[in-house]
């Protein structure tokens, strides 16, 4: 909320009408300084503390592209298409990145993509505190995903009542319930 006010404040003084080309630079600064820390490690962004010291935004208008996940699928693209390596972030199956998950787990790791494709980066083994609530969560996405292709709204309170945020049947009970009811035109009928 602070960025998004600082953007509009910052918009405000620019005076769109009258510099649209300044707005953009502004726009496109608010956007560099928006994304600066997600991943940084990864895609050679700043800290959080450099990305703070940034009193204005103001960021060169992209000539292609541009940013947000249509920008990174582009260099996704480029980085297949003309095996230029890049590493970003990106949702793959685990394939052994992280120790005792399956292999068809779905992961957020960083990954280097390239002319032969898309290579998670191995992560191993992780604390044992975070690899509960990782099990517990794929535990979830597991259950939910049987839910869904069985129509079963026992299995769905069930993933629920497994989810970290939930942990109680009646509360799953009454989000499932509540679920099927108010988009029962566009899930069906559940057993």
């Amino acid at each position: 909320m602070e960025l998004n006010q600082r953007l509009m404040d910052q918009l405000e003084e620019v005076n769109v009408e009258r510099n649209p080309d300044r707005a953009l630079r502004t726009f496109f600064g608010y956007e560099k300084r928006r994304g600066a820390t997600y991943m940084h490690y990864a895609h050679g962004g700043m800290s959080m503390e450099e990305a703070d010291r940034q009193p204005l935004f103001d960021a060169d208008i992209p000539a292609e592209g541009g940013e947000g996940y249509a920008g990174v699928a582009l260099s996704i693209i480029e980085a297949l298409e003309h095996n230029r390596p890049l590493d970003t972030a990106l949702n793959v199956p685990n394939h052994n990145a992280i120790d005792g998950l399956g292999s068809t787990d779905v992961v957020e790791v960083s990954c280097r993509v390239d002319g032969s494709g898309v290579h998670p980066m191995p992560i191993g083994t992780v604390p044992a505190p975070q690899m509960a609530l990782i099990q517990t969560v794929k535990t979830y996405e597991r259950l939910t995903v049987s839910a869904i292709q069985q129509r079963s709204r026992k299995l769905a309170v069930e993933a629920l009542m497994t989810h970290p945020l939930v942990l109680s049947y009646s509360r799953a009970k009454l989000l499932v319930d509540a679920y099927l009811q108010a988009h029962q035109q566009y899930v069906g009928e559940w057993s």
